[in-house]
């Protein structure tokens, strides 16, 4: 079985699971620990850590390793009639792949395109050329993950539990997608669902990144629709009348861990916004004119760990970080293309801080006595635009 050098967490953890494997009420935090023991067994290695230093963000195998799996799958005598799982690793000018196996033992199959690799068509055999038909006949699929789907036929999918699209329709129908954990979309849809007798079919759902803050998400989230909801990334946009409204339902969310919000062209100062206490990591990008005031909201989420401030423009050339007994538990805090000049912070706050993070911010002439005495876990980086941090 071929493998490309490196995979998302993420990607592999649910994948692993959703593919057959027996699993637990909570299987990607077993999936966390499976990686952690193949980690310590030398048996993958760390490619790139979290934010905080400590999570793996992604992994590979070791180069010889990865050789002598793809040199026994070339082999002819290697019998994959059986296998339960499947990958192919496109190479530059081919075209296509065939594979003959026992349909009814394969439970998973994975394809790897190298990025350099110009794809014009991706064709699936046996005729049919509307893959969207091809789908709604998948009725066991549990993960999907595609560069673009029209969402309209994901309602048909009563057992998928994961789904990734990069490019999609702007409106999707989650109503009858009874076993759904996790969603995510790169540009954001609209969610719309039938609010009548719906509760019990979101239960289930972990992880919707990113969606509309409208008021059809606003309404869902007051009536408590996303009760396990644990990662939340929100679109807001300034055609969005009532998202100063919606915001303030995120009070609700009382399992939510981390949040992500993605402002376009617009801002809502976040003293007007309801963040859940039990919040341990907040991202917030495309934000304008944020000040010192908002700077205190965040100081004052009693659990938060993990501040990510992105792509963003600043109201003061002086941000201040916080009065003595501000951001109490914050460990990690990422500064990434902020045109700033200084940040301060009176003494006693941000007490337990381990690591600052500052990419791109090249005006950036003065830190706070906190972030000074980090040592080599204070940073300031270059990178290139396109290879920027995510949600995570």
């Amino acid at each position: 079985m071929a493998m490309p050098k490196g995979i998302h967490v993420s990607t592999f953890v649910k994948a692993l699971f959703l593919s057959g494997s027996k699993a637990p009420p909570q299987p990607e935090d077993i999936g966390e620990q499976y990686l952690k023991e193949l980690v310590d067994r030398n048996s993958v290695q760390v490619a790139k850590r979290r934010s905080d230093g400590k999570g793996v963000k992604t992994c590979q195998i070791h180069d010889l390793f990865r050789d002598l799996c793809i040199s026994e799958s070339n082999k002819p005598d290697n019998n994959s009639k059986n296998a339960r799982k499947l990958s192919f690793l496109s190479n530059i000018g081919s075209y296509a792949c065939s594979v003959t196996c026992d349909l009814s033992s394969t439970c998973a199959l994975f394809v790897y395109i190298p990025e350099d690799c110009q794809v014009n068509v991706i064709y699936f055999a046996d005729g049919f050329t509307d893959l969207n038909e091809y789908l709604k006949e998948l009725k066991i699929l549990r993960y999907l993950r595609m560069e673009f789907l029209d969402t309209f036929g994901l309602s048909k999918l009563e057992s998928l539990e994961t789904c990734y699209v990069i490019f999609n329709e702007k409106d999707l129908s989650i109503g009858g997608l009874k076993q759904l954990r996790h969603f995510r979309s790169e540009l954001g849809v609209n969610i719309l669902v039938d609010e009548e007798g719906v509760k019990d079919k979101m239960q289930n759902i972990q992880s919707l990144c990113y969606v509309s803050a409208d008021s059809h998400l606003g309404s869902l989230l007051s009536n408590g629709f996303f009760p396990n909801l644990r990662k939340l990334g929100l679109r807001i946009d300034k055609e969005q009348d009532s998202a100063e409204e919606n915001l303030r339902s995120l009070h609700s969310l009382h399992n939510l861990r981390k949040l992500g919000l993605r402002f376009e062209e617009c801002w809502v100062p976040l003293d007007r916004i309801a963040f859940p206490s039990n919040l341990m990591k907040i991202t917030l990008s495309g934000f304008k004119d944020l000040n010192s005031k908002d700077m205190n909201t965040l100081g004052r989420i009693p659990s938060l760990q993990i501040l990510k401030l992105m792509q963003g423009s600043c109201e003061e050339e002086t941000l201040y970080c916080g009065t003595a007994g501000s951001f109490l538990r914050l460990q990690v805090f990422v500064m990434d293309g902020l045109k700033i000049k200084c940040l301060t912070a009176e003494e006693g706050a941000m007490p337990r801080l381990q690591r600052a993070v500052f990419y791109n911010c090249n005006d950036l002439k003065e830190v706070p006595k906190q972030m000074r005495s980090l040592g080599s876990n204070l940073e300031f980086l270059e990178y290139d635009i396109y290879g920027g941090l995510s949600l995570g």
